[in-house]
């Protein structure tokens, strides 16, 4: 390494550490052992229900309370709120994920595959609701039963995320005709991402921010290089194989986009999308979980060994991270059988509080928990975390327990819960377990 790139270098680490110690949330909590003692009054009575149920009891009452909290007939979209009955397309793709899994380890389930596939048409409403062209809005309500837009600058990262869900289930659902609905939907999204040149715009034409997965504006946003491919692989492997003109044409597009990509260096891109340079991450967790569930299911739906080797390389330094998810996907990825891997997932779904609600829990105060002596700079920012994780039910409940940092110890400073999650992420775990064991078994009994 030459003398010029030493110092780069250190100019770079002083400066995340200048950036880090700026943004560093130091916990110097006013009332900070009233805050522990009130938060460990609610760890005890979560872990007391998280106990008390099983874990199959504990799917039959999430998938209950989707259907009665968080979704509105006569739609099968869900809100990320209950209640609130506010529509967008991640959250309900995070459920699809779950039936995916679900589908792959229960053949012939004829209600399971009707309610995906009113899943998947709703999708279709959603993207109908500001025009069926393959822009996806952000945020949708229920006016007289049909879906009216409230906020329409959608994100590639939402794309992503259906795109995923999607590729599980035309990959782990066998019906053809589940399959011939995602490959029209993903068609269209891929259509409209190509005559758009890549890019995402509003439904008044104005370039959404963040969402640009051209090949030059790619630079350090390696994870827009991910996306991008996402959106045609997604839609070559979906593709219908007949030799009709149009899908000929269009595959032609797809192949001739992906080729620039390439030459972009787009494949290059994906084998380094986490940067850590001792205590030093980038990116935050949520960006890593997209990552891995994008690799995730081109893997298994064969887009190529390119990605299964970004899979694998991602995961070697994620998996300190101790997400039981990943580990999940790790297993299917690699067809193999860890009793470790689902031991530990099962610890975990066993420690799903029931009660979701976003309420400040504070542990930092507690003197059972070790924390490490350097603290780790997630995105330029010092975090409090505990040398290993702690219970689900002891962390503070905010959203999609795979997309968080399994070790955080702190959060929801204020709040009193007012937000309450779908618990998609205990139904994807709990479907992913028993659909990866089958797969795995099916495939070594073949």
């Amino acid at each position: 390494m030459t003398k010029i790139k030493v110092r780069l270098l250190i100019w770079i680490l002083m400066l995340v550490i200048l950036f880090g110690l700026l943004n560093h949330d130091w916990n110097t909590f006013d009332d900070i052992e009233g805050m522990t003692k009130r938060s460990a009054t609610l760890i005890e009575q979560r872990k007391s229900e998280s106990l008390n149920y099983t874990t199959n009891e504990k799917a039959i009452f999430f998938q209950s309370q989707i259907y009665n909290e968080f979704m509105k007939p006569p739609y099968h979209l869900v809100s990320k709120s209950s209640s609130n009955y506010i529509f967008d397309a991640q959250t309900t793709a995070h459920y699809l994920s779950s039936l995916a899994f679900k589908c792959a380890s229960q053949s012939n389930n004829t209600e399971l595959e009707t309610e995906i596939l009113a899943i998947i048409d709703d999708l279709m409403k959603l993207d109908e609701a500001n025009g069926y062209d393959g822009y996806i809005p952000k945020l949708v309500i229920i006016d007289n039963d049909s879906l009216k837009v409230i906020d329409d600058d959608s994100h590639a990262n939402l794309f992503s995320q259906v795109l995923s869900s999607y590729l599980l289930i035309y990959t782990l659902c066998d019906d053809k005709y589940i399959k011939s609905k995602v490959a029209d939907h993903t068609t269209l999204i891929a259509d409209y991402f190509l005559s758009n040149d890549m890019l995402l715009r509003n439904s008044t034409g104005v370039i959404v921010e963040h969402s640009d997965l051209r090949p030059k504006t790619i630079t350090i946003q390696k994870g827009r290089s991910l996306q991008g491919l996402m959106v045609l692989e997604s839609a070559l492997i979906t593709l219908p194989s007949s030799n009709m003109d149009g899908n000929i044409i269009f595959k032609d597009k797809l192949l001739g986009k992906k080729y620039e990509f390439i030459k972009a260096g787009y494949y290059n891109d994906i084998k380094n999308l986490n940067l850590r340079i001792g205590q030093f991450i980038w990116p935050t967790h949520s960006s890593s979980w997209l990552y891995m569930i994008q690799l995730h299911s081109l893997s298994v739906a064969g887009a190529g060994e390119v990605y299964e080797n970004a899979f694998q390389k991602l995961y070697a330094v994620l998996k300190k991270e101790k997400n039981p998810l990943f580990d999940i996907m790790y297993m299917d990825v690699l067809e193999i059988e860890d009793q470790e891997i689902i031991k530990n997932a099962r610890i975990r779904l066993k420690e799903f509080p029931t009660d979701r609600r976003e309420i400040e829990i504070v542990n930092s105060g507690r003197t059972d928990i070790k924390t490490p002596f350097f603290r780790r700079y997630i995105k330029g920012k010092q975090v409090e975390e505990s040398v290993s994780p702690l219970p689900i039910y002891e962390r503070p409940q905010d959203g999609n327990e795979w997309k968080r940092n399994q070790f955080r110890i702190d959060g929801n400073i204020g709040k009193s819960g007012g937000y309450n999650s779908p618990s998609t992420d205990f139904l994807q775990l709990y479907w992913a377990v028993q659909a990866v064991k089958e797969r795995i078994n099916l495939r070594n009994t073949t």
